[in-house]
């Protein structure tokens, strides 16, 4: 007998993908009720395309993903419009409203959560760029700090008790502290009074306060905080009218540390309680800087990358300990003065991992637990750099892009071994560049390029079965002895197409018919079978109506399988 042969369509349509299959054995065929069996690849996690808001090949640029209400709210631009505030609500994206109207941009930013709202920064010709909120339902102007067409160019939208805080400004006092309740924006502190600007950023919880670096042109850039009702210096760091610059702040065992800069110190580890301000530890002696960055809690102790003046910038870590911190370099990962530039830190159950960068391997992948310290895999092997980035903790896994020989900037995971590759979004050695992981659901959602769509949504999620449906009740029989079934590989289905085979059985047992399927996710195929001279004599001969048995099974590109069987009447001219 011939084989099977398929054909599929591109579009994702109601049109049939015809799979003619070779006629194959003896029938008098069984009645049977429809029963399904299905398994699973251990519920594969696997991406995909999730929706292409901007159709077609130009981008909608969709990003700044956050969840809200039960929906997913980001920026993107599509349909005509600039780049506006979108939401995925059950899964499909809708405007949520073009605030600057037609193709011009108000490129919403600083989206917050507060008080049953989303807020957000966004620009529209009559009062320039000022904050928005939004229920979901109804999206309103909720400030216009600076009246008229001007900004106040709000920005660091920071949630604070009952209060929202933020820096924003106008042509009275410049760029410093507001607070907002809910209603009425106020200005919380004018902390360099008059029309100079203080500056206030880096706003970071500790307690019941906000800590942040502003400058009051006394005693220079120094350490803030705010309750949202008002502000006070923490502690002039860098003593007189020099800057100590504050940043890199973190909570870590009740206390605020961060990295600061002083004359005799240089930049180095420092931490607050709020009353008491001091250094952690001088990790380059003197005045020359240590650079501590990329600070991240973990098993009772503070992981941050600094430079001691012998090793480079390195792997460090301190126990916060009172009075005095036990601060220790974890590992030289690349010996000598150059340092492994540690960084994107993220936690997964008790080791950090991070991207670092060796002579011989390049910038790759590796991992801690605070006592061992290991490069998980070369995965652009050599020297060359595989720049592992965008490190994000999903699951039991620590998905990331990054690049390998054979192809750009793609999508990769680990779950603690080595490195795998999960999609190359943009086939061969172009960049489907993903970005932007935020969690959502059950699922990681994200931006990538596969090069047909532009940057749209992808996501993460889990694929535990094959989306086949046999749609067939009934079946005609035609003088030639043909007759077909059709296969839904529904629009579900995010690791298609369905493959598999289908056979037709007798009442018996025996085979009646073989075939092979390949159809594509939200298409149907339509499966024509041909029956031999003795199937068609033993369905006449049938007692009662003539009934026929198909066992499908299916499978997907994620290793699921699906068995469907159906018991189908048969009828038409070809039985007579």
């Amino acid at each position: 007998m011939n084989t099977a042969e398929t054909a599929t369509t591109g579009s994702r349509s109601s049109r049939l993908t015809h799979v003619v299959v070779a006629m194959i054995g003896l029938a008098a065929m069984v009645a049977g009720m429809f029963t399904l069996n299905s398994t699973s690849a251990d519920a594969a996690m696997v991406s995909h395309m999730y929706r292409d808001v901007n159709p077609g090949p130009s981008n909608s640029g969709a990003s700044d993903f956050i969840p809200f209400g039960g929906d997913l709210y980001f920026t993107a631009s599509a349909g005509g419009k600039g780049q506006e505030l979108w939401k995925l609500s059950e899964g499909q994206p809708s405007l949520v409203r073009d605030i600057n109207p037609g193709a011009a941009h108000s490129s919403p930013s600083s989206l917050t959560a507060f008080k049953g709202h989303l807020y957000f920064v966004a620009y529209e010709e009559t009062h320039g760029r000022e904050i928005w909120r939004t229920d979901g339902a109804v999206t309103e102007r909720a400030t216009d700090i600076n009246p008229g067409q001007e900004s106040s160019h709000p920005n660091d939208l920071t949630v604070i008790g009952g209060r929202m805080v933020f820096a924003a400004e106008n042509p009275a006092s410049g760029r410093e502290l507001w607070s907002f309740d809910g209603n009425t924006a106020t200005l919380a502190k004018d902390i360099r009074p008059g029309v100079q600007s203080s500056n206030p950023s880096g706003f970071t919880s500790l307690g019941s306060n906000l800590y942040f670096r502003a400058n009051d042109g006394v005693v220079g850039e120094e350490l803030w905080r705010t309750d949202g009702t008002g502000a006070s210096l923490v502690a002039n760091i860098n003593p007189g009218a020099a800057n100590s610059y504050p940043q890199e702040m973190v909570d870590f065992n009740g206390q605020l540390y961060f990295a600061a800069d002083t004359a005799a110190a240089g930049w180095e580890l420092w931490r607050t309680n709020g009353i008491t301000t001091g250094i952690v530890a001088d990790i380059d002696p003197g005045a020359d800087d240590a650079y501590p960055q990329n600070l991240v809690a973990m098993n009772g102790h503070l992981y941050f990358s600094a430079n001691n003046g012998a090793t480079g910038n390195e792997l460090f870590r301190t126990d916060g300990a009172n009075p005095v911190a036990n601060t220790e370099l974890v590992a030289d990962i690349n010996p000598g003065s150059w340092g492994s530039d540690p960084n994107y830190m993220t936690q997964l159950g008790s080791y950090l991992y991070f991207r670092a960068g060796t002579e011989a391997s390049g910038n790759e992948l590796w991992r801690t637990n605070g006592t061992e310290v290991v490069m998980l895999g070369d995965i652009y092997p050599g020297e060359e750099d595989s720049n592992p980035s965008q490190l994000t903790k999903f699951g039991d896994a620590v998905y990331f892009a990054a690049e390998d020989e054979g192809h750009g900037f793609e999508l990769w995971k680990t779950s603690g071994g080595a490195p795998k590759l999960v999609r190359d979004i943009l086939p061969g050695d172009g960049s489907g560049d993903p970005y932007d992981f935020t969690s959502f659901g059950q699922s990681l959602y994200f931006s990538a390029d596969d090069g047909t769509h532009g940057w749209e949504i992808w996501r993460i999620t889990e694929d535990s079965k094959v989306h086949a449906k046999l749609q067939n009740r009934k079946l005609k029989l035609n003088r030639a002895g043909q007759t077909t079934l059709r296969l839904r590989c529904q629009v579900a289905e995010i690791s298609g197409p369905c493959t598999g085979n289908l056979v037709l059985r007798t009442n018996g047992g025996l085979v009646a018919a073989r075939g092979k399927f390949t159809v594509n996710a939200g298409e149907t195929g339509a499966i024509t079978v041909k029956l031999s001279k003795r199937a068609r004599k033993a369905l006449r001969k049938a007692s009662g109506a003539p009934r026929l048995k198909a066992v499908v099974k299916a499978r997907d590109l994620a290793g699921n399988k699906r068995t469907l069987t159906r018991g189908l009447r048969i009828s038409g001219p070809g039985v007579r």
